[in-house]
């Protein structure tokens, strides 16, 4: 529990109990847009705001979430706003935190890096995950996690509810990326779909990467898919990467023609198609991974 929870569990015993709580630290700024996906007393008559929302940007992040602020920020992380509540009953607190972020893309890229492969889906907004006290998903460009200090059915139900009246507030709709379409299917590990917005795979000329883990008999491996928009931005990009293997590596030429080239380093593929770049990093015989690149870029075609 870190302190700001802490501070919020104090002040709900308080206001249970019939003191009057004035903080020191809730956010004094113009309403924005944001404040208008909180829970109203008209929408939800059944909670009760325990103090005014509290509001962070990328310069005092740290103070919410100290430990993952930084991960939050690669994701191009804009804002977000913290409101506590308390059910009329008493029976459970809530705690709403409503993260905007660049892009929709960019808010699905912080909910997938924080989901696992053995997390509960749940039907709202886009895709959303769940465990006894805590509900998190994502919709247009915000990414919203729900928590509770309590694990019983009423906090469980009041989670559902309150992400549902959320979500039904958040304008337009929007589907996993398109990109992971291009993906196959066979073998794919669940819930492993990743988007990396910046310095994929540890290199500031790799941007936008999207990843997808696969098991292959007792072997996982991961695909990764790169689009580069140009034909000269892709060429430029696959020119450092290349340079940056050859140094550290012996390169294989697997395949290459005038829209298509395939390189492979130990067990790992990287290959070239148009104005995108992708490979495989893992375990695993490059035959295999072979076959899984081919339908990839098969794919892709499909998508152009």
């Amino acid at each position: 529990m870190n302190s700001r929870q802490f501070l919020f569990y104090v002040v709900a015993l308080l206001a249970i109990s019939g003191f009057q709580y004035v903080s020191a630290q809730p956010s004094n700024n113009t309403k924005t847009n944001m404040h208008e996906l909180l829970p109203t007393h008209e929408g939800l008559a059944h909670l009760t705001p325990v103090d005014e929302p509290y509001q962070f940007t990328p310069s005092n992040l740290w103070e919410h979430i100290n430990g993952a602020a930084e991960l939050f920020i690669g994701y191009d992380f804009e804002e977000l706003l913290v409101a506590y509540y308390v059910t009329k009953d008493s029976a459970c607190d809530l705690t709403v935190e409503l993260y905007r972020m660049k892009s929709p893309l960019h808010a699905f890229g912080i909910f997938a890096a924080e989901r696992s492969p053995d997390d509960v889906e749940v039907n709202v907004a886009v895709q959303g995950y769940k465990s006894p006290n805590i509900l998190n998903f994502w919709k247009n460009s915000y990414y919203i996690k729900l928590s509770s200090f309590q694990l019983n059915d009423s906090a469980a139900c009041s989670l559902l509810y309150l992400a549902e009246h959320i979500s039904q507030k958040i304008s337009d709709d929007f589907a996993i990326p398109a990109l992971f379409n291009a993906f196959p299917v066979a073998n794919k590990i669940r819930l492993s779909e990743r988007f990396i917005p910046h310095n994929f795979l540890g290199h500031p000329f790799l941007h936008g990467g999207y990843t997808v883990n696969y098991a292959l008999e007792d072997k996982q491996l991961k695909l990764y898919l790169i689009d580069l928009l140009s034909l000269e931005a892709a060429q430029n990009a696959f020119n450092k990467y290349i340079t940056f293997l050859r140094e550290n590596y012996t390169l294989k030429s697997i395949k290459k023609d005038i829209n298509y080239e395939l390189l492979q380093y130990e067990e790992n593929l990287v290959f070239i198609f148009g104005h995108f770049l992708g490979g495989t990093i893992g375990e695993g015989g490059a035959e295999h991974k072979i076959e899984l690149l081919q339908e990839l870029v098969e794919n892709v075609k499909k998508l152009e």
